[in-house]
């Protein structure tokens, strides 16, 4: 009989049903946790078709004399907050034998909180940094550093409606520190303890989705 490995329950379990798409599997276990197993030799949709390469197989993205685009640091910002999201997505979706991508896909869902906030800002330039040009902007950035609350504050004084907001994102702010394993340790013995679900998706699109409003 077939089996998978069950992440939560550590050890391996029987397939009780299993229902395959073009792009994926979904297995229900004996335990009743779900296996969802995901190809990356397949087509996988973020946001468009998007054909990863087989091993062995390199793309060039970019090429030495390409000429540099007139860059729309805001469509620039909303992109790459688009591709963390896009990306977490596939990574709560991917469990393995020995390890997960939990930790990546919650890091990631910060990266995107963190570039939708700053396309705001840049979006409301010109009132919030007057006279100051995209690359000083991007200096200016690098002043509230990571910080997702300090960023957040800086788009209130552009639009108090962001403020609702703050709840999630102070949930969120902590999983841009996961990025080594004494941090993670640091987080799980603390007195709050580390949850990571990929209901924080949920968040991560809202606000993506609410800023994108504001911006269009």
């Amino acid at each position: 009989m077939n089996t998978r490995f069950c992440q939560k329950c550590k050890s391996e379990k029987n397939i009780d049903s299993s229902n395959r798409s073009d792009n994926q599997a979904i297995s229900i276990l004996s335990c009743g946790h779900k296996f969802i197993e995901i190809s990356l030799q397949d087509t996988i949709k973020l946001g468009e078709e998007i054909q990863l390469k087989k091993k062995g197989e390199t793309i060039e993205k970019y090429r030495k004399g390409d000429k540099p685009p007139n860059i729309n640091y805001t469509c620039k910002f909303i992109e790459y907050g688009d591709i963390d999201y896009e990306a977490a997505s596939v990574l709560f979706n991917i469990q393995n034998r020995d390890y997960d991508f939990m930790n990546q896909a919650a890091f990631l869902c910060a990266q995107a909180i963190e570039k939708y906030l700053k396309a705001f800002l840049i979006f409301k330039s010109p009132q919030h940094y007057p006279n100051l040009s995209h690359p000083k902007i991007l200096i200016e950035f690098k002043k509230l550093s990571h910080n997702l609350i300090k960023i957040l504050n800086e788009c209130i004084k552009d639009d108090i409606d962001l403020s609702k907001f703050k709840s999630q994102i102070k949930n969120i702010i902590k999983f841009s520190l996961l990025k080594y394993p004494d941090v993670e340790d640091e987080m799980i013995y603390s007195s709050e303890g580390l949850s990571i679900s990929s209901e924080i998706l949920r968040d991560v699109k809202q606000i993506g989705d609410f800023i994108k409003g504001k911006i269009v």
